[in-house]
């Protein structure tokens, strides 16, 4: 059959739209991709499949030219079978385009996962399920957008590609015209520039990269939804995260199922890092208090490398006890929780608290032992940012310690991991399942 690739222009009704009343016995014209093919002597079943739904095609004679995986034109009258399925009766039809490689039926989809993340069009094209991942992503960050243009936010957009990144994650490294730059790791130099530029109220989604390890909960490539607004607080930034999560992912709903369990939003717990020890862990007051002992414990499961760099020279109780906490605690938190007082020393962008420089005024947020967010009001002192880069030996950006020295008004911001709760409300248990066509 000859195939009209040059073709603009086909009457098509979306396949959801027939299981209405009004449709039965009406002539009407779709176009699908097979996925399933039944041959019966003269006659001849297909199933059909469009972004919206699936339907069975009946071939009054035998169509041995067409296979799996073609995408064909059908015009015909819907009607139902003896047993009661929504049918099309085809009486033309025509193949918009061929498929020219072996192709899964709906019985017999892809057992290597592997080979499915590298040909993800072909299980999407299958499987309107994993194709309801590209409809949910696009209905959060549209709210997410409705949202906080609704409270006078301001979305903007910074450079993907920066010259330096203080900080200490891996960047992925490019170059232009014999000078090295940089994938931004976060949008949040760029967007603190903003605040002094005179925007009070501001949010950013956007992809940000990562050049470390991948797991089931980390990816190179992640979203994240950044907010920064001035004039507020701590505790005005911990309620406004928790309204954006509970209105925007849930729905307002109290309860939902991850991994055949269930979490608990009908209150958000905070707790400082040494009250998480005292409440997930076994350990009493005094080995909380005991650096030496919590230093043994940590050394149990820290590479040497990084405890020789982090760890034994340490003196300071509340590095030691947040790295007791990342290796011990974390993954004991299910139900939503912020975790807030982190050393100074590992939040170098964060204003410290009054009656104790030591501890950062900055929470994360963990949920079904991933963290979701982080969170804390800025650094605003241009002479105690620098004095923190070059204590910690940082390459930073200039520009944005001169842009500090104009003043940046007393702010708070939070960056939310949008891939992660994705995977929250979608009940996936991997992040590669909610990045379509991730590289990683």
């Amino acid at each position: 059959m000859n195939i009209n690739y040059y073709k603009k222009y086909y009457k098509k009704n979306l396949i959801y739209k027939f299981k209405k009343k009004i449709y039965l016995n009406s002539i009407v014209s779709t176009i699908g991709r097979i996925i399933f093919i039944r041959n019966f002597g003269k006659i001849s079943f297909a199933d059909i499949i469009d972004y919206t739904g699936k339907i069975q095609i009946l071939f009054k004679k035998n169509k041995n030219n067409i296979k799996l995986g073609d995408i064909i034109y059908v015009n015909g009258k819907i009607i139902k079978t003896k047993k009661n399925q929504l049918t099309i009766n085809c009486l033309k039809f025509s193949i918009v385009n061929k498929n020219f490689y072996i192709y899964p039926d709906k019985f017999h989809k892809i057992k290597n996962k592997n080979i499915n993340y590298k040909n993800l069009f072909i299980e999407y094209s299958t499987n309107n399920k994993k194709k309801n991942i590209f409809f949910y992503r696009s209905k959060i960050f549209f709210l997410l957008r409705k949202f906080l243009l609704s409270q006078k936010f301001i979305e903007v957009e910074t450079s993907i590609i920066n010259n330096i990144y203080g900080g200490e994650a891996k960047t992925f490294k490019t170059n232009y015209k014999n000078r090295i730059l940089n994938l931004r790791v976060s949008p949040e130099i760029e967007l603190k520039k903003i605040l002094i530029s005179g925007m009070e109220n501001i949010f950013e989604i956007g992809k940000n990269f990562r050049n470390e390890g991948t797991s089931k909960i980390h990816s190179p490539e992640f979203s994240s939804l950044e907010f920064y607004s001035s004039y507020r607080n701590f505790k005005w930034l911990i309620k406004y995260t928790k309204k954006i999560i509970t209105k925007i992912f849930l729905n307002n709903k109290k309860i939902i199922i991850y991994k055949n369990k269930k979490i608990n939003f009908y209150k958000f717990k905070i707790y400082s890092i040494k009250k998480s020890i005292e409440k997930f862990s076994c350990l009493n007051k005094n080995k909380i208090n005991n650096i030496f002992f919590l230093k043994k414990e940590i050394k149990k499961v820290l590479s040497k490398k990084k405890y020789n760099k982090y760890i034994l020279k340490q003196n300071n109780k509340y590095v030691i006890r947040y790295f007791y906490f990342d290796k011990y605690i974390q993954n004991k938190i299910w139900n939503p929780t912020f975790i807030k007082d982190f050393p100074i020393s590992l939040s170098i962008l964060a204003k410290s608290k009054k009656k104790d420089k030591n501890i950062a005024q900055r929470f994360e947020l963990f949920i079904a032992n991933m963290e979701i967010a982080n969170g804390y009001v800025e650094q605003n002192s241009y002479k105690e940012q620098k004095r923190r880069f070059l204590k910690q030996h940082v390459k930073y950006d200039t520009n944005f310690i001169n842009a500090l020295a104009y003043g940046m008004p007393y702010s708070v911001g939070c960056g939310i991991g949008l891939d992660r709760l994705i995977m929250l409300m979608l009940n996936l248990d991997d992040i590669k399942n909610v990045i379509p066509f991730s590289s990683f």
